[in-house]
Formats: structure tokens, C-alpha cells, sequence
């Protein structure tokens, strides 16, 4: 079996859980009726789109399949994050101090998929929202920017989540 062979079957097998998945999570209650019709329609949506799925340059297994420990310690780390930026956001908001911009700056990342969670991240994080993500491009909402500077913006507002997810998807 070809490499291009083993990852089209990925491919189609990613695509069928997870539309398996959804539809028995949204089809009420399970039947055999219910479960054979689910199994038929995924099979035959899998079969027609699992090239749209994922994509070829995801061929990876790392950029897929997340270090399970790694994610789990990256929880706590993000809910700390939220609450530290809450503070400081009614601090900043109390005292007057407010800069908004919008600031754009590359990210690090390889896998489309920790691309996701970082622009979840950086939208969890008050203060800050995730407008446009474009490839490796972000487009940012700063409540308080400090600076308009791509670099400076992305040591502030991800840096640190983005080395995080990047040892969880390496």
C-alpha cells in the first residue's frame, strides 16, 4: 500500500467518525433503523468528501493527534490565562486606560487544527478577539493594544499559548 493510499484511507475513515458520530449524537434516541441509516449516509459522505476533511500537508499523525498529557495541563493553563486578563481588563477599564486596535501578526504553528485552538484562545482571553484567521495569518482585536507592531502584538497577545500548543501538536 502507497503512502498517498494509507492516508486517503485516514482520510475517509477520520471523515466517517466523525460524521457517524454526529449523527448519532443528533439523532435521538438509537435504533436499529437509526444506526444502519447513519452508518450508510456517512459511509456515503465520507466517500464523496473525505478529500475535503483534511488536508494533504496534514499528512502528519502529530498534526492530528494531540500529546493527550500536554492538552490536558493546557486546560488550567488557559483558564489561568482568562482570569489573569479579566483583572487586568477591569483594571484597565477603571482606570481609563483603553487602546483599541486592530493588529495582525503570523503565527508558528503548522497544523491547522492548534491554529484553531489559538484563535479560540486568543478569543477566550478578554480583552482580545480573534477576527480573521488566514493561513498562518491573524487579524487581532486588541482592547488595550500596547503596540501596533506585528511582532510586539504576537509576544503579547499569543506567544506563549503558541509555544504551548506547539509542543502539543509537534
Amino acid at each position: 500500500m502507497t503512502p498517498r493510499t494509507k492516508w486517503d484511507l485516514v482520510r475517509f475513515v477520520s471523515t466517517f467518525s466523525v460524521l457517524l458520530a454526529s449523527w448519532l449524537l443528533f439523532a435521538g434516541p438509537p435504533d436499529a433503523y437509526s444506526i444502519a441509516a447513519g452508518t450508510l449516509s456517512a459511509a456515503v459522505l465520507a466517500a464523496l468528501t473525505y478529500r475535503f476533511f483534511l488536508d494533504d500537508h496534514e499528512a502528519g499523525a502529530r498534526h492530528l493527534i494531540p500529546n493527550p498529557l500536554l492538552l490536558l495541563l493546557y486546560l488550567p493553563y488557559i483558564l489561568f490565562r482568562i482570569y489573569a486578563a479579566s483583572f487586568i481588563l477591569v483594571y484597565d477599564m477603571i482606570a481609563g486606560r483603553m487602546n483599541p486596535r486592530i493588529v495582525h501578526f503570523r503565527t508558528r504553528l503548522r497544523s491547522d487544527l492548534a491554529r484553531v485552538v489559538l484563535c479560540s484562545s486568543v478569543t477566550l482571553t478578554p480583552g482580545t478577539i480573534a477576527v480573521l484567521i488566514d493561513e498562518d495569518h491573524l487579524l487581532v482585536h486588541w482592547f488595550n493594544a500596547e503596540s501596533g507592531h506585528s511582532g510586539r502584538a504576537r509576544r503579547e497577545i499569543a506567544e506563549s499559548m503558541e509555544r504551548f500548543l506547539g509542543r502539543i501538536w509537534s
